[in-house]
């Protein structure tokens, strides 16, 4: 994993420090490597990124692994706005399958699902 600019490497929202095209307004962006450590990668996107819409149910979303056997990892979904929790859902992954069987309805939390997944298997397997 590449520290993408960080002094010492925090615990990241979605597993690792990304880069990367935006989707939180409605025309994609490429946010420049202080945003990414600024805000993106941490979550904190609408105080710090003039493209946030500000009327977002949410500012940040957490995962977390709540359950994961041979068969399927579930994760946890929480929604934050203003470092409260906004919301919450479950999204689960047939390992079996290389697949979702739960997904979230919003494309982008999915698409960050999808990156913490990615994360969470990368050190599963570093760890054997």
């Amino acid at each position: 994993m590449e520290d993408h600019g960080f002094t010492v490497a925090p615990r990241l929202p979605l597993g690792q420090a990304r880069t990367g095209e935006c989707r939180s307004a409605s025309s994609p962006y490429s946010p420049d490597a202080a945003l990414l450590i600024k805000a993106c990668n941490l979550g904190h996107g609408r105080h710090y990124c003039g493209r946030f819409p500000q009327t977002a149910q949410a500012d940040a979303v957490r995962f977390h692994v709540s359950e994961s056997t041979k068969s399927l990892i579930q994760l946890q979904c929480i929604l934050e706005n203003e470092c409260r929790p906004a919301g919450h859902c479950a999204i689960e992954y047939s390992k079996r399958d290389g697949a979702f069987l739960r997904k979230h309805q919003n494309a982008v939390i999915q698409r960050q699902a999808e990156a913490f997944l990615e994360s969470y298997l990368d050190r599963a397997t570093q760890l054997g």
